[in-house]
């Protein structure tokens, strides 16, 4: 939702920033297994975010 309200959605460097999942990433820095649960809760735009429901 925050990246609907402030723009810049679409760009990749915010997706990663904000929990989106880059495989070799997770494979090498196992702190970031987390990524692999947040591209759940990641929608890039209305249309979407309401068609993942």
């Amino acid at each position: 939702m925050q990246l609907i309200y402030f723009g810049n959605a679409t760009s990749t460097q915010a997706i990663f920033n904000t929990g989106g999942m880059y495989g070799a990433y997770v494979m090498y820095d196992h702190s970031q297994l987390w990524r692999l649960v947040t591209p759940i809760f990641v929608h890039i735009g209305w249309e979407h975010f309401s068609l993942m429901l």
